[in-house]
């Protein structure tokens, strides 16, 4: 198996409001001082087998450049885990080719918009990448055990009794 890590890290823009409607339940907040991606990206250094931590950044279409670059700021603190970005510039162009695969799907149903097009999402980055596991996380959440990918795929490719 080749797992990746997929950590959809959802942002606000500078001028907007995080708790407005429509918004995600635990947005950070640009120029937050303590973002819960980089805990979640430190508890990641202790497990094993990482191969790639794939981070949707989930923001505003005009936020999209300084919230890479806080991302990448971040991620540069853990260099021994490889990390992959999505924005909404790399996701433009995962929809635009499942557009060409499937064009009689409607709405959105890989995005970087909508709780379930942006886990579509970091399946479909996944799985461009080569991976064949997508293992989730939230940014605010931490791992606490070494063995947190080995037990995630444990049991995955294997034969049930039945």
């Amino acid at each position: 198996m080749n797992p990746a890590i997929v950590i959809p890290s959802y942002w606000a823009g500078q001028d907007t409001d995080p708790l407005s409607p429509g918004r995600y339940d635990h947005t950070t907040a640009m120029g937050d001082s303590a973002p819960e991606l980089e805990t979640c990206l430190a508890s990641l250094k202790q497990v094993r087998g990482v191969m790639r931590v794939i981070v949707l950044a989930v923001c505003p279409k005009d936020a999209t450049e300084r919230v890479r670059a806080t991302i990448e700021q971040i991620a540069s603190a853990y260099p021994e885990l490889p990390v992959t970005i999505v924005t909404n510039r790399e996701a433009a162009a995962v929809q635009d080719r499942i557009a060409r695969i499937a064009p009689d799907v409607s709405g959105e149903p890989v995005s970087l918009r909508g709780y379930g097009a942006i886990r579509n999402m970091g399946l479909a980055a996944a799985a461009i990448l080569g991976h064949d596991v997508a293992v989730f996380l939230d940014d605010d959440e931490v791992v606490l055990n070494e063995d947190f990918l080995v037990q995630a795929v444990h049991g995955l490719n294997q034969l049930t009794r039945q």
